[in-house]
């Protein structure tokens, strides 16, 4: 990625990453790093060098927002493995008593959303790009207006009340 971002320049590369030049000039020989230096290069001249320098920001907000989601998800499997897990999770040790908040929770999924957002913003799928695209919702929306639909019809009275369910975390990559 940092060859990539100083375009092809093993010293700017080799300095960045505390390498010697030989090593970096050996490692983009070894994985090809010159065809995707190109393959940018033309980018660029495709769509000028604002098209690339935001593809290369694209490409590293993906890369951080990537690392951030995969310790919100480890959080979250962590303090969803059993009761104990969640109850340590949401209390704090006083000094003779044990204090109980949400806080934590409010701020897990808080995390998770900022995430979500930088994933969508870097992949370009925020709202924002979607209203461009003229695009609206997808399954979400569709189901976020359905439930509305049942509201406001009040189907959603007549639906059975949920049983007690236990939601096992998500198996974690790899």
């Amino acid at each position: 990625m940092t060859f990539l971002s100083f375009l092809g320049d093993a010293s700017k590369t080799a300095v960045a990453l505390n390498l010697a030049v030989a090593q970096v000039e050996q490692l983009a020989i070894d994985n090809q790093w010159h065809a995707k230096v190109e393959e940018l290069k033309a980018l660029g001249r495709e769509g000028g060098a604002d098209t690339l320098a935001r593809e290369l920001n694209r490409v590293k907000a993906f890369i951080q927002a990537t690392r951030l989601f995969n310790i919100v998800d480890r959080v979250i499997r962590t303090v969803t493995q059993n009761d104990q897990s969640f109850e340590d999770f949401i209390s704090q040790q006083g000094k003779d008593t044990v204090n109980t908040s949400c806080k934590a929770v409010a701020e897990l999924v808080k995390a998770a959303e900022v995430v979500q957002n930088m994933l969508y913003r870097a992949v370009g799928d925020s709202l924002g790009e979607r209203a461009t695209r003229n695009e609206t919702g997808g399954i979400a929306t569709d189901l976020l207006k359905a439930l509305a639909t049942m509201g406001a019809a009040g189907i959603a009275k007549q639906l059975p009340k949920p049983a007690n369910v236990i939601v096992e975390p998500a198996p974690g990559p790899g």
